[in-house]
């Protein structure tokens, strides 16, 4: 789903791959140990009722794309089975393995990519390659 900025959300349960554009105001209304500012997340919530969209994946052979009304960043995700996948990137990129056994090859290497880890390409890097089996989101400015 798509949140725009000032709506209040929380984790429920299951995979979550959260990604937000850049920002030094996160505000935390409760459930957690960090920093919490209830007053000035008051002040700036969207409190207003509206529909949230779940997003419907556009998909294309292993690779699936997110739309998203904001050109912050992208997301992909990538299924990755007996064959290699090679994923073609426009600027720096964070790799997250989500399921399964993966690997990420660039010309800088090759490194394995163990489930709940993710992998920095530099903006030269303008192609990897997802090879193993499993599942991997990659994040880019849009």
């Amino acid at each position: 789903m798509f949140l725009p900025a000032g709506v209040l959300h929380a984790y429920q349960g299951g995979l979550g791959v959260e990604i937000m554009a850049a920002s030094d105001n996160v505000l935390r209304g409760g459930l957690t140990g960090k920093h919490i500012d209830v007053p000035e997340l008051l002040s700036i919530l969207n409190s207003s009722p509206h529909e949230v969209r779940v997003q419907r994946p556009q998909e294309a052979a292993s690779e699936v794309s997110y739309e998203v009304p904001v050109s912050d960043f992208a997301l992909r995700r990538f299924e990755i089975d007996s064959s290699p996948v090679d994923v073609a990137l426009s600027g720096p990129a964070i790799l997250l393995a989500t399921a399964g056994d993966v690997t990420v090859e660039s010309d800088a290497g090759s490194l394995p990519v163990p489930v709940g880890t993710a992998v920095f390409a530099t903006a030269e890097e303008s192609r990897v390659r997802l090879s193993g089996r499993g599942q991997v989101f990659v994040a880019q400015p849009g």
